[in-house]
């Protein structure tokens, strides 16, 4: 691990400092929607209008990634990304506000682009899970720790919006000074999402369904704890239970992945989340405690699940095909986040309040019995050339 961490500490120190301020600017746009009045319809057009341009952003990525490298790239968006960041307060409308939310989502996910296809074209498959756990790890230790900054001032202040932004920029320092290799720029082949499917079926299911899983927990979590009547306090423990359970069991497992077939270790991970989802929908009457215990083994088992798909698709893939894998990939998780707070509601106002862990349950059900299909179909992956 800490040879690990001695070669990437640049790009972890720059992950880390892109998402304290995007978990701090995503929960002030939050805030701020309600404070000025947005109808529900409007603060829809706001959330939407990021996965708008996070679908486009893996799109565009690749041909950037040639041209300027994958370091400039991660430059050049990440200005872009905090430039719009201290606009929010001055241009308090629903579509100006989509606007700048539509460039935040478009730079973030090219970021992720560049600093995914990085990692894997310079990182052996002997370590490749233990890598993309601790960026993972960094991406939630932010989004976590971010939320800190948040009452040290008015949330509509001109001032939170503004440490959002310096954050943001920030995390360009780390990266340009890092000594990790440089990735190469080889032209990208062209790899349409079916290529990629086909490439690994598994990678581009277990992307998807992460996707799924990570926005119907962060986003319809909460929804879940006010339907319960959870205070905004047990509301906050209830949502940081979920993380810390992912914080605490990224690094582990991904370190299982490295040594043994990221297939089988992809599978029993989500069996065991099924378990704990299916759990948990049993446990709405019995208090906060054992909600929490349901969420942080849930977060911790499923949290992986995007590091471990993309590791795996990226073991079997040649170098020229990582760049448009990475951005596959993204678009894939990007999917299954507009997917996954639009089903989980729906399975709430069907089942009630219980529908919430049902639905994780069933979508991890369903992505363990794609696995065991897939392993019984092709026992061994191939190598894509």
């Amino acid at each position: 691990m800490f040879r690990i961490v001695s070669i990437w500490w640049g790009l972890l120190a720059g992950i880390l400092s892109l998402q304290l301020g995007n978990g701090l600017q995503s929960t002030l746009i939050g805030l701020g929607a309600v404070r000025s009045g947005f109808e529900s319809a409007e603060i829809s057009l706001v959330m939407s209008a990021f996965y708008a341009g996070y679908t486009i952003g893996p799109v565009l990525a690749p041909a950037l990634i040639h041209r300027a490298g994958h370091i400039r790239v991660f430059a050049a968006l990440a200005a872009a990304a905090a430039a719009a960041i201290p606009f929010f307060p001055l241009a308090a409308e629903p579509w100006s506000w989509a606007l700048l939310r539509f460039v935040i989502g478009f730079s973030l996910s090219g970021m992720y682009v560049a600093v995914e296809a990085w990692v894997n074209d310079k990182t052996e498959n002997a370590e490749r899970g233990r890598v993309f756990a601790l960026y993972i790890l960094s991406q939630l230790a932010g989004l976590c720790l971010g939320q800190f900054f948040v009452p040290l001032a008015d949330p509509s202040s001109p001032l939170l919006f503004a440490i959002a932004a310096a954050l943001v920029s920030a995390s360009v320092i780390p990266l340009a000074l890092s000594k990790a290799p440089e990735a190469s720029r080889e032209a990208p082949e062209p790899m349409s999402l079916f290529a990629l499917y086909r490439a690994s079926p598994l990678g581009f299911m277990g992307s998807f369904v992460a996707g799924v899983l990570w926005a119907a927990v962060m986003g319809g979590g909460p929804v879940f704890a006010a339907r319960l009547g959870l205070s905004p306090s047990e509301t906050a423990y209830f949502m940081a239970a979920g993380v810390a359970g992912g914080i605490v069991l990224q690094f582990p497992l991904g370190w299982v992945s490295d040594h043994a077939d990221r297939r089988v270790v992809l599978t029993v991970t989500v069996i065991a989340a099924a378990i704990a989802a299916g759990w948990g929908a049993t446990q709405t009457d019995t208090g906060l405690f054992n909600l929490a215990v349901s969420i942080a083994a849930f977060g911790g088992l499923t949290f992986p699940i995007y590091s471990i798909a993309v590791s795996h698709t990226n073991d079997h893939l040649a170098p020229a095909k990582r760049v448009p894998a990475s951005g596959g990939l993204v678009l894939i998780f990007g999917i299954g986040s507009i997917a996954g707070p639009v089903s989980v509601t729906m399975m709430m106002d069907a089942m009630g309040p219980p529908g919430f862990f049902v639905l994780l349950a069933i979508a991890c059900a369903a992505l363990s019995l794609f696995a065991v299909l897939r392993m019984a179909m092709r026992p061994q992956p191939a190598s894509i050339s």
